[in-house]
């Protein structure tokens, strides 16, 4: 694992419909500047599923190689799920400060174990401002939604 060299994972979902068809879409650069665009969707998901869904591919791709990983994000859900709420939730056993389950705790549960060993930083990018990594990301997640046969 590359202990120095540093990552960039910008991430985004997109949903027709909150419940429907859903794509997700990463656009991972390297440290020597090489780019990988992966995308996806699923039939009936959340926005937020799809959010969490583009960063867990993604860390798929490159976990096994850099421990050093910068995720860029317009989900403000995903940002505070990782940096404000997670500790709380697993030691409240999945359940929020109102005890209800999370939602989503499926996803979480992945995200967390996939991080555990990496030294990620979260940055949350506002959504549809002209920002070059998150308009890519957009992109690629709505191509993951037109990808789908939908019935």
């Amino acid at each position: 694992m590359n202990s120095y060299s540093k990552v960039e994972l910008w991430t985004d979902g997109a949903c027709k419909g909150n419940p429907g068809p859903g794509g997700w879409g990463v656009m991972i650069i390297y440290p020597d500047g090489k780019r990988i665009d992966l995308y996806g969707g699923e039939n009936n998901t959340t926005n937020n599923r799809m959010e969490l869904l583009a960063i867990i591919e993604g860390l798929k791709k490159v976990n096994k190689d850099f421990i050093n990983i910068d995720i860029y994000t317009d989900s403000k859900y995903v940002v505070n799920g990782m940096t404000k709420w997670i500790n709380n939730w697993i030691k409240n056993n999945w359940h929020t400060a109102s005890g209800k389950d999370v939602k989503n705790i499926d996803l979480w549960k992945i995200l967390c174990n996939q991080v555990i060993e990496s030294n990620v930083k979260w940055y949350w990018v506002e959504g549809h401002s002209n920002n070059e990594g998150n308009n890519i990301a957009d992109r690629l997640a709505n191509m993951g939604v037109s990808s789908l046969s939908i019935d």
